[in-house]
């Protein structure tokens, strides 16, 4: 058996429920992760706006930008964030003092697994909950303006003009793949070359010339959109999500076999 090494790519894997043991699946509520402290400032037009970091990006509460020019708007039928601007909404900035307490990446709290979907520039993003709050990373928000770090201040700070773009109303054609017809087809998605495939017992893989975090995140995403739910994950920490009896996992630097 020869075993290929391929680093950072990724492989695609779509295996039927009973072809792996998955760890328990995670509810809401469920502690995922810790939030740190930080000694970042984050400011949008100046205004100084309450942070918290996890996994090394700079977060803020969703609810808190309605106080910065945005309109934050709740579903409750699909549990749906949807984050607006408007340009010509007041702004009432909420206070920030600079916290000289606590050392910044220290443990602050608890973040929780949620099935609540945010939206920023109409695209779906990572979200987080913590105290009935629900978190993302700021620098998403660059998608609104121009974003500037200062390593020197630890200042990040974001600058929205009356005339900052807006999400595009069209929505991307999804392609599938033939074989699984449920199954957003990554390599089409993400504008990757497949370089290998193979089918092993009740899994089948295929191994792309790309890998990144933030494509892979978007790919999830993307499968939550079409219905998919979030199944569990192996003892290699792959998070697989299931629609149909089948579960769809992503990996990267991977290794695999062929003779």
């Amino acid at each position: 058996m020869k075993k290929l090494s391929f680093i950072l790519m990724l492989c695609v894997i779509l295996t039927s429920f009973s072809a792996f043991t998955v760890l328990a699946a995670q509810k809401v509520g469920d502690p995922i992760g810790d939030v740190l402290y930080s000694d970042i400032t984050a400011y949008i037009n100046g205004y100084a706006i309450p942070t918290s970091v996890i996994q090394g990006k700079t977060l803020v509460c969703v609810e808190d930008l309605a106080n910065y020019g945005f309109t934050v708007n709740w579903n409750s039928n699909d549990k749906s964030l949807k984050v607006v601007l408007y340009a010509d909404k007041a702004i009432n900035p909420l206070p920030v003092a600079k916290d000289t307490s606590h050392k910044p990446g220290s443990f602050k709290q608890k973040y929780f697994y949620t099935d609540i979907k945010t939206y920023i520039f109409g695209e779906l993003v990572a979200s987080y909950a913590i105290d009935g709050k629900t978190l993302i990373d700021f620098e998403l928000l660059g998608k609104y303006g121009k974003l500037k770090w200062n390593s020197n201040t630890r200042e990040l700070k974001l600058t929205i003009s009356s005339r900052s773009p807006q999400p595009k109303t069209q929505t991307p054609t999804t392609t599938y793949y033939k074989d699984f017809p449920d199954v957003p087809d990554f390599g089409t998605f993400s504008n990757s070359s497949m370089i290998y495939s193979d089918i092993i017992d009740t899994s089948t893989f295929y191994l792309y010339d790309t890998y990144s975090n933030d494509m892979v995140q978007k790919y999830y995403n993307l499968l939550t959109e079409k219905g998919f739910l979030y199944y569990g994950a192996i003892d290699t920490g792959t998070i697989f999500y299931s629609k149909n009896g089948y579960a769809v996992g992503l990996i990267g630097d991977c290794e695999t076999g062929k003779k």
